[in-house]
């Protein structure tokens, strides 16, 4: 099992080299600005083990998050076994319910994987991670963009708010919690319609990305594609 050093650890190649930098650089800023510690992890084989179990070990071996408010999330992905899985910190286990991981593995990341998109889907699934987890923080803007597939159409968005925020929207109002009645954004395949594909003149020096004892209690979802 690899160690924590970096936000992205991509074992299977799955990442182009472009992709890799923006997560990198992305994750960091977010980590940094005080914000979630999300990091993503691909391998090429689970050799036979369950997915929700080996991302347990790896969680626990990187304590990704803050132990003040648990606040790590692990995204997961078994190039081999076809497997891919959300890992929620439990102090996000309310903003990134099972459900919403289940909708944002079934509707934003399998997608992209099933016609081999797998970079596309990867990034666009921790785009969408980061808006609930940090609905008041912006994930580094701009990123490259993938010219593979023709941009989905506007419907897509509206057809994924659908799914996605409006069930928690309804939720979070019953309770009396306001965290949803923040405006959220465009995300999915609108995030690649940004022309500004540099970054800002960052690099990927600097110290690392070690966790900060953060918990987790088997919150998340897994899925396949």
């Amino acid at each position: 099992m690899p160690s924590l050093s970096n936000a992205v650890t991509d074992e299977a190649q799955l990442l182009t080299a472009s992709d890799h930098q923006y997560l990198e650089l992305a994750l960091r800023k977010l980590y940094e600005s005080g914000g979630s510690q999300i990091a993503v992890l691909t391998v090429e084989s689970l050799d036979g083990e369950a997915i929700e179990s080996f991302s347990i070990k790896v969680v626990d071996q990187w304590k990704l998050g803050t132990s003040k408010v648990d606040n790590g999330v692990l995204l997961l992905v078994s190039k081999n076994d076809r497997k891919l899985r959300i890992e929620v910190g439990r102090g996000l286990e309310g903003t990134l319910t099972d459900l919403q991981s289940k909708r944002i593995i079934d509707q934003v990341i399998a997608p992209q994987f099933r016609v081999k998109e797998f970079s596309r889907g990867i990034v666009e699934g921790v785009r969408v991670i980061a808006k609930f987890t940090d609905p008041s923080k912006e994930l580094m803007p701009g990123g490259p963009r993938h010219r593979t597939q023709k941009q989905l159409p506007g419907i897509f968005g509206i057809v994924f708010l659908l799914i996605i925020l409006v069930p928690a929207i309804l939720s979070r109002i019953a309770g009396g919690n306001s965290f949803y009645r923040r405006r959220y954004g465009g995300y999915g395949s609108s995030y690649y319609s940004n022309r500004n594909s540099g970054f800002g003149g960052d690099s990927l020096g600097g110290g690392g990305f070690g966790g900060g004892g953060g918990g987790f209690s088997g919150g998340g979802a897994s899925g396949d594609w």
